[in-house]
């Protein structure tokens, strides 16, 4: 339980931190770099441990699923590379009927 306490304070964070970087007008990313340092440097912060079982069921098919519906599709075309065009239009024509 120690562990989701830990987790829902950094997602909490990083939250605020993106709030603040909109705010002043410093890059979001920068930011998040800083105070991620910052946390790091905090002596007597536990170390959260959490399972890499955990990071591909929960992170990995969202992203990858992002990156599938905002692949361009018109640049691989052009680009040459026929095996990925045709790959993702084989997907599209199986999932969308």
């Amino acid at each position: 339980m120690a562990n989701l306490d830990l987790i829902l304070v950094l997602l909490a964070t990083g939250v605020a931190l993106q709030v603040l970087a909109g705010r002043l007008g410093i890059p979001r990313p920068a930011l998040l770099v800083i105070g991620g340092t910052a946390l790091a440097l905090v002596t007597g912060l536990p170390r959260p441990g959490l399972d890499p079982a955990v990071i591909f069921l929960v992170f990995v098919p969202p992203l990858l699923y992002y990156a599938s519906t905002m692949a361009p599709l018109r640049e691989l075309a052009v680009t040459g590379d026929d095996s990925s065009l045709r790959g993702a239009l084989g997907c599209k024509r199986r999932f969308v009927r």
